[in-house]
């Protein structure tokens, strides 16, 4: 065995502890060693030549390093065997850095798991505690109403006043928890993906929305077919239209739209309108659940249908966004892979 001076720097040896006294294997660790003999030699012997074959070979002071292994014979020109030569690549940083983005990948995977079980416990006790606000939420509606309809001739101004104002918070109240449970199962809810036509999806819903405000005008573009979950869609654009439709109600003459166009592997569908718009320095806050850019009072509403509509978006691979500015109306987009598979 011959070995050049870099590779016995590398292994810690002085040459004459090598030359003439050890092979190959026995600079190696005993599962490359192991590997050498049974495979990697057998293969060479074979096929005349190695390449970019990885061990691990230990150093004079017992530490180990990882180098790639390409080796080829040399033969006269008869075809016998004179020599084999061997060089060897130093690749220890580059397996240092693969162990460490296998660990960090697998603290990442972790993380993901311990962060899906979390939210899947916060979505369980949401449901829950939802659920069972209901019964009591029925009986102040129900007493109240009982007291209004009985006993409200009896009652002066002021507690007629405060009675409205008990009804007026258990109906709030009512709504929340609804929107809520509506939010849960939205993101609950077994995906059933299909070939979905968003045309006559959105088609259908502006159709019913405009219903109640005949005198919006409402411009449809060309969007593609997706492929997801049809409730789960549909109720995006139920939610995003009814919002287009509320906010832009007040013009003098409203206009909703709706488009789409494809980029890097994605169909984006947009909804807009010529509506009070919102400042965009809060726009992060449009998709939180019961996040709300206007009073109540001005749009009745709770908050829960951008929500809504980015976690169905999400679930189906896709994601959500919005531009928009005071007084000059809002554009709201989502986008689902061109084909491609959702989230769960």
């Amino acid at each position: 065995m011959r070995i050049n001076d870099t590779w016995l720097a590398w292994l810690g040896y002085a040459r004459e502890e090598v030359v003439g006294k050890l092979r190959h294997p026995d600079i190696m660790t005993e599962e490359s060693a192991a590997y050498f003999r049974a495979t990697a030699f057998p293969m060479f012997k074979r096929q005349g030549w190695l390449q970019d074959i990885e061990f691990e070979y230990r150093r004079k002071d017992g530490s180990s390093f990882h180098a790639s292994l390409n080796a080829t014979t040399i033969r006269d020109q008869d075809s016998n065997y004179l020599v084999s030569r061997s060089t060897v690549n130093d690749i220890s940083e580059r397996k240092r850095v693969e162990q460490a983005i296998l660990e960090l990948n697998a603290r990442l995977e972790e993380s993901v798991d311990r962060l899906k079980e979390v939210n899947e416990e916060l979505e369980s006790f949401s449901y829950s505690v939802s659920h069972d606000l209901r019964a009591p939420l029925r009986a102040i509606d129900g007493f109240s109403r009982m007291l209004e309809e009985d006993y409200g001739e009896r009652l002066d101004d002021e507690g007629r006043r405060l009675l409205g104002v008990v009804r007026d918070g258990a109906r709030k109240m009512t709504q929340l928890i609804e929107d809520l449970l509506a939010f849960s199962k939205f993101s609950r809810k077994a995906l059933n993906p299909v070939r979905v036509d968003m045309q006559a999806l959105a088609g259908g819903v502006a159709a019913e929305l405009k219903a109640a405000a005949p005198h919006a005008r409402f411009e449809p573009g060309r969007l593609p077919d997706a492929y997801g979950d049809p409730a789960l869609l549909r109720q995006v654009w139920v939610n995003l239209l009814s919002n287009a439709f509320k906010y832009a109600g007040r013009r003098e003459a409203p206009l909703v739209e709706v488009g789409s166009h494809s980029e890097a592997g994605e169909h984006v569908y947009w909804v807009r309108d010529n509506g009070v718009g919102f400042d965009p320095r809060y726009v992060e806050k449009l998709f939180g659940v019961f996040q709300r850019l206007h009073g109540e009072a001005e749009f009745p509403g709770t908050g829960v249908g951008l929500a809504i509509v980015r976690r169905v978006v999400m679930r189906h691979g896709g994601r959500v966004w919005a531009e928009g500015a005071l007084e000059r109306g809002a554009t709201f987009y989502f986008s689902l892979p061109d084909g491609g598979k959702g989230n769960g």
